[in-house]
């Protein structure tokens, strides 16, 4: 594989002829020095753009990854999101765009809190009163609630060594912004792999599993829709995939991914909620469908296959 010695850090000498620009091959410390920006996360009012960046890893091992922001009409150029630190991750904007959520490590513990901070203000709050570790969260649609699932750590065995699943359950945590506090869900699952809210916040859509492993995670969820205070209301059929379950913007209908009959090819469908009945999503289609979201008048989706 050849590239022209313009590319980013990783000319080595190459002359730009009347020709063109000579090519050079990519060597593996070319491929090293490059700076990937993952997970963009657009305001509300569309006028800017936090995502994380991680730069090419120095010798002493990787580096964390930084927020960055950059407002969408040009006239700026990025800059580091004021108030962050490094590691901060899963940065997500209130509904309103005033508020900012993000991720990160705690000095005393060393495990990952939930912090809310303003994007032009250096003052972040962190949110306690949660049992476990925050591993991931949604805003409910009023942006008054924030959905947290935590994490407990493996209690190690006798000898030192942990066996995955059997401990380390999670929980589901609902933040009360107004008051600061943190209300425990109770959830019949043991883990929790991922969350979201419906319209009218007063619902909530789960993937669970019995077990902590891959296996669960992967290829043996569930996803069900229970109220705020924890009553079960509704299990979908079929064992769920990874592909995120989200309601549609009335409310009345669920995407989610779910396993074909022979336990290998995976699906995804809007599924009825007054009917039970599924509605397939690209049955037409060849590829694997990996992610899909709903567009804002709940006529059509975003599809990433």
């Amino acid at each position: 594989m050849t590239l022209p010695s313009a590319f980013g850090k990783a000319g080595t000498g190459g002359e730009v002829t009347s020709g063109g620009i000579t090519p050079q091959e990519i060597t593996p410390r070319d491929i090293a020095s490059l700076r990937s920006v993952t997970d963009a996360e657009i305001s509300p009012d569309g006028s800017m753009v936090v995502y994380m960046r991680v730069d090419p890893a120095r010798k002493e091992g990787p580096t964390p990854p930084v927020l960055w922001e950059v407002a969408t009409d040009g006239h700026r150029p990025a800059m580091k999101l004021p108030g962050s630190l490094a590691g901060d991750h899963e940065a997500r904007w209130s509904p309103d765009g005033k508020s900012l959520a993000l991720l990160r490590k705690a000095k005393a513990s060393g495990e990952a809190e939930l912090v809310l901070a303003r994007p032009w203000n250096a003052t972040a709050i962190p949110v306690g009163g949660m049992k476990g570790s925050p591993v991931t969260y949604r805003w409910a649609p009023d942006g008054r609630f924030i959905a947290v699932i935590t994490r407990e750590k493996p209690v190690p065995q006798e000898n030192g060594s942990q066996v995955e699943g059997a401990s380390g359950a999670s929980h589901l945590f609902i933040v009360d912004l107004a008051h600061m506090t943190a209300r425990e869900v109770p959830v019949s699952a043991p883990f929790i792999f991922d969350v979201d809210w419906a319209p009218d916040d007063r619902r909530l859509v789960l993937r669970t599993g019995q077990e902590g492993g891959l296996d669960y995670f992967w290829y043996r969820s569930v996803v069900s829709v229970m109220a705020v205070d924890g009553e079960h209301l509704q299990t979908l059929p079929g064992r769920a995939t990874a592909v995120h379950p989200s309601f549609s913007p009335d409310g009345q209908q669920l995407l989610y991914g779910y396993f074909a009959d022979n336990g290998i090819g995976g699906h995804v469908a809007r599924y009825d909620l007054a009917s039970g009945v599924r509605h397939p999503v690209g049955a037409d289609w060849g590829g694997a469908i990996l992610r899909a979201v709903w567009d804002q008048d709940g006529r059509g989706l975003t599809v990433l296959g």
